[in-house]
């Protein structure tokens, strides 16, 4: 009796210490595409003991070649987040790589604190499922505009099996999406109206049939290289003028290239080419421009070129005033005045006359400078009819965070190079690089 005691005993310790049930596998479901940054994990598992749970995680990318990644205990936790960075002390780190195919599967085993009873032999381990990482999109994406027509160009990807490009407002004439592959890294899209905007999207396919998240172009064709837009599609015609294309209306961008609002502008113009009046580091911003694509903010040696072509005297390119408003220009030497260069390049109407004097210039070169006046102190445009305030990319002499300008007045035929203030705000114009 005792023995038979003793044997069911045993079986009974035996049978109280089962596996865990095998976890079942939530998410990413299977063929799912994720990110390649962090990707998070869910199984769900049981024990009927009601026993702590250790479990185990496993990721591979070939489902032959393992790495455990993480093992904690708590049967609560069924949930892993994933992460390709890897800060100090990080423990659920894996370099995941964009593009790739992984494995993945969880193994559970009852945790004791104390010593450990006897156990059923076997294992408890999920099934193996799988995932994708979104792959990287084409390189160095660009579109050019021309009439009716988008030119799209890229660089491939090493693993990319082809491009898929869609458009909207589409056309019948052409089935969406365009499939390009890979090697030949352009498209061109025709037969499109001209002044509307089409919203491009372009997708990398990698050689697993994984597609890159889109990337996103809005772009306008336009008739002619004699009219061009910026950020906001506002719409600027140009001129040549010696080697040099200058734009023939003042800036009115509310945005960069890269979409982020410029933030430090003021007074929209009350009369069409007035443009807007921009802070001077709008116009010394280093890594990204308000001017239209292929164009950038003309430089003081940009003006410079353009001065010796209408006539200011090579000896008098270099004369630098300082300007800090108005009321110092009766200090200021001009340029040009003996060839009214200033003249020349103010708009024929709009100005304001001086001491009797017409103010109009006679817009020879079709540059079309108004009048718009400036901003001191983020104050409104003031003295518009008087004066044309116009910023370079130049950073000043100074070293401050101001530009060389130009000024063209109601007050002298010429024009003035000046040192400008980080207080005044003026116009912006652009030439073609």
């Amino acid at each position: 009796m005792v023995l038979l005691a003793l044997i069911y005993g045993c079986k009974k310790e035996v049978d109280l210490n089962k596996l865990p049930d095998v976890p079942i596998l939530v998410q990413p479901i299977n063929g799912a595409v994720t990110g390649a940054d962090t990707v998070i994990f869910v199984w769900q598992c049981k024990d009927s003991e009601g026993d702590d749970i250790l479990y185990k995680f496993y990721i591979s990318e070939d489902s032959t070649s393992w790495k455990e990644v993480v093992e904690y205990g708590n049967s609560y936790e069924t949930t892993l987040e994933l992460s390709s960075h890897a800060p100090e002390n990080y423990y659920n780190y894996y370099p995941l790589k964009e593009g790739n195919k992984y494995y993945w599967k969880v193994k559970a085993e009852n945790r004791f604190f104390d010593s450990k009873p006897e156990q059923e032999s076997g294992e408890s381990v999920s099934e193996v499922r799988h995932f994708y990482t979104t792959p990287r999109n084409v390189n160095s994406i660009d579109c050019s505009y021309n009439d009716q027509a988008l030119n799209l160009s890229w660089v491939d990807t090493d693993d990319l099996d082809h491009v898929e490009i869609t458009y909207q407002p589409s056309l019948s004439s052409i089935e969406q999406p365009i499939i390009v592959d890979a090697g030949v890294q352009r498209y061109n899209l025709t037969g499109l109206t001209n002044y509307s905007k089409y919203t491009l999207n372009i997708k990398a396919i990698n050689n697993l049939g994984v597609a890159s998240e889109p990337f996103t172009i809005i772009e306008m064709p336009l008739p002619s290289n004699f009219v061009v837009h910026d950020a906001d599609f506002n719409l600027y015609n140009t001129i040549t003028i010696g080697n040099q294309v200058w734009l023939t209306q003042n800036m009115k961008a509310t945005h960069y290239n890269d979409g982020s609002p410029v933030g430090k502008y003021c007074s929209p113009e009350p009369i069409a080419g007035y443009g807007f009046i921009y802070d001077p580091s709008v116009a010394l911003h280093q890594t990204k421009s308000i001017a239209p694509k292929g164009f950038h903010i003309a430089t003081d040696d940009d003006w410079k070129e353009l001065e010796q072509y209408i006539g200011v005297p090579s000896n008098e390119l270099d004369i630098l005033n300082s300007f800090n408003g108005i009321a110092v220009i009766r200090y200021m030497t001009p340029r040009g005045t003996l060839t009214k260069c200033g003249k020349a390049l103010a708009s024929s109407s709009g100005w304001n006359d001086y001491n009797g004097l017409p103010g109009n210039g006679t817009d020879f070169y079709h540059l079309t400078f108004y009048p718009a006046g400036y901003s001191s102190f983020k104050k409104g445009a003031t003295f518009t009819g008087d004066i044309a305030h116009i910023l370079t990319s130049t950073v000043s002499p100074s070293g401050t965070i101001s530009t060389i300008v130009r000024v063209i007045s109601n007050q002298s035929d010429g024009i003035f190079r000046a040192d400008g203030s980080i207080y005044i705000w003026g116009n912006i114009r652009c030439v073609k690089d």
